[in-house]
């Protein structure tokens, strides 16, 4: 394995340690916090069934690959391991499959069986 300083190791700690400190910098390090009060979720508009509804504006094809080509290009949505980049590229060939159901799950909260 190499590490971020480019320096290679087959050693399980530091392998260990390398991992750790990578995940680390993506997501970041937890640190105490204030514990939520209650009372302020109350404050402010709240998240009603009626939203869900009737949303503010229509997705669109064109909103639906906007989103999808504004995100980078090695992001996995899948488990199968089809990164952005993937359906970026091959546009040309699922764009339409892919928006239609993009905007059925927007509209019925429901996946395609085959995705």
């Amino acid at each position: 394995m190499i590490d971020d300083r480019g320096e290679e190791s087959i050693h399980q700690e530091e392998t260990t340690t390398a991992f750790v400190w990578f995940y680390q910098g993506l997501m970041g390090i937890t640190y105490d916090v204030a514990p939520l009060e209650p009372n302020w979720v109350q404050v402010g508009p709240l998240y009603e069934l009626s939203h869900k509804e009737k949303p503010i504006k229509p997705f669109t094809p064109h909103k639906v690959k906007l989103a999808l080509f504004s995100v980078g290009d090695d992001t996995a949505p899948r488990l199968d391991g089809h990164t952005v980049g993937f359906f970026k590229n091959a546009w040309l060939i699922v764009g339409d499959d892919l928006t239609q159901a993009v905007i059925r799950f927007m509209q019925n909260d429901k996946l395609l069986v085959d995705w």
